[in-house]
């Protein structure tokens, strides 16, 4: 039996060079020949599929893969960023490319975590309201996420709630127009 869990385990690296370059078909044949969407990639840092195909906006893919049993809060051991960490970051940094979007709200539709925090204390929701984000502030809100949850000390500006990073953005939409309501404290 270890024999064949080798067999299966070293279609892992594959499953993650398929999930990066967006291609389908191998995903499928890789996930049916027993692939497993859960096994880290030590090769690869810790990357497991779901992390590689959320991080490269592949909705098809977090999908697919949560389908098969990949674990929602999956985690990159060096840095506690989740999948959803990584699909805002990535939407965030590249931009509204398409299926960045759609990752963020396969997540949530799949029940990710919204307020799990990262190793420097960071929620998804924050990097959205630093970098001034409405449409994924609002995603996560009504997803319930904490808007009034605080940046951890250290950060800039320490201590500021999300609402409060939002309105530092002045050519974005206002976090009124979100819909949302606050958590009671």
């Amino acid at each position: 039996m270890a024999l064949l869990e080798q067999a299966l385990a070293a279609k892992v690296r594959p499953l993650l060079a398929a999930c990066r370059k967006g291609d389908e078909q191998q995903v499928e044949r890789l996930l049916a020949a027993g692939a497993h969407p859960n096994s880290p990639d030590e090769l690869d840092e810790g990357w497991s599929p779901l992390l590689m195909a959320a991080n490269e906006g592949h909705a098809a893919f977090c999908e697919l893969l949560l389908e098969k049993g990949a674990d929602i809060e999956c985690y990159r051991p060096e840095t506690a960023n989740t999948a959803l960490h990584l699909a805002m970051q990535s939407f965030l940094n590249k931009g509204d490319e398409p299926g960045k979007l759609k990752v963020v709200q396969v997540l949530i539709e799949y029940k990710a975590i919204v307020d799990t925090v990262n190793n420097e204390g960071w929620a998804p929701i924050m990097h959205a309201a630093q970098k001034g984000c409405p449409t994924l502030c609002a995603a996560l809100a009504k997803a319930d996420a904490d808007v009034l949850a605080r940046l951890p000390s250290g950060s800039t500006p320490s201590g500021s709630t999300v609402l409060i990073l939002a309105a530092q953005n002045p050519e974005k939409e206002p976090a009124a127009e979100w819909d949302v309501k606050a958590r009671p404290r």
